[in-house]
């Protein structure tokens, strides 16, 4: 088992290939790596020659990739399926955040996923000052990126693991599910739960991992902080993002609701009172 580790994404990103033949297990990983980059590359928010940077700057970006296009058709369905809670358009109040702390959400103005308007190749928005940020979905997209570069190149067990973003290929080399640990917000050291899962993907949004001022409810323009961690476990990274963040946003009732509503998904809430709420389908994934 071949294990390599670099910076990217804003986190630190692991990628374990399973294959008897180091030497090329670490090739493949640096395979895997350069198409994280390449996302990072497309849809960072802090990156002016990015093209969600260039879409941020101008209010309009021709001919955008295939990737960036898709990212911001699922993030639109997404809103779409929580109401508004998943919004991309939230990048003015984390702006405002960032300079004036929490004062920076007062006086924002309404952000709203109904400005952005996709035609052919061209994105565009259709109310001056909009701005978006895909650092709730981005990221797991990137890992389904990587994951697909491992499996095209005949990895069959290992997994990508983006800051609590992994997607796991197939089972362990002797046929037994990968283990996730989940960590207790209050102390990173310490395990609240395990969960075992071959073919599939987890991600969490918690307070250790950002701050709650950098997960804001756009519906209201407040930052989130009704749950201290939502993790969700779905077939690909980019669904277990955005519905983390979802989640998160939402609430414990309303969020799994959500995840009780939609196929083959399944989320555990830790609450701000130290309950643990699982939704219907988690008794499945908890280690035996």
């Amino acid at each position: 088992m071949t294990q390599r580790t670099k910076l990217g994404l804003g986190t630190i990103i692991r990628i374990v290939v399973d294959r008897s033949d180091s030497e090329q297990a670490t090739d493949l990983s640096e395979l895997a790596f350069v198409g994280i980059n390449r996302i990072e590359a497309l849809m960072s928010a802090y990156r002016a020659d990015s093209e969600v940077g260039i879409l941020n700057q101008q209010g309009f970006c021709e001919n955008v990739s295939n990737d960036t296009r898709e990212v911001i058709e699922k993030a639109l369905h997404y809103w779409k399926v929580t109401g508004g809670a998943f919004d991309i358009t939230a990048l003015p109040a984390l702006k405002g955040v960032a300079e004036q702390g929490s004062d920076g959400l007062r006086n924002v103005g309404r952000a709203g996923s109904q400005d952005i308007v996709i035609k052919g190749k061209e994105v565009r928005f259709r109310k001056e000052g909009l701005g978006i940020n895909l650092g709730g979905i981005a990221k797991g997209y990137a890992v389904d990126a990587a994951v697909a570069i491992l499996r095209e190149n005949g990895v069959e067990s290992g997994f990508v693991d983006a800051g609590g973003d992994i997607r796991v290929i197939g089972s362990r080399s002797d046929g037994s599910p990968w283990r996730i640990g989940l960590a207790d917000p209050k102390s990173a050291r310490r395990m609240t739960s395990v969960i075992e899962i071959a073919d599939a993907a987890v991600a969490t949004s918690a307070t250790y991992r950002r701050g709650t001022a950098d997960i804001i409810d756009a519906r209201s323009g407040k930052a989130a902080d009704s749950v201290m961690r939502a993790t969700v476990v779905a077939h690909t990274a980019m669904d277990a993002d955005a519905l983390a963040t979802s989640v998160y946003v939402l609430g414990i009732d309303d969020g799994i609701g959500l995840i009780d509503s939609l196929d083959d998904v399944a989320a555990l809430v830790l609450s701000r009172d130290g309950r643990l709420v699982e939704s219907r389908r988690w008794g499945e994934l908890r280690e035996s």
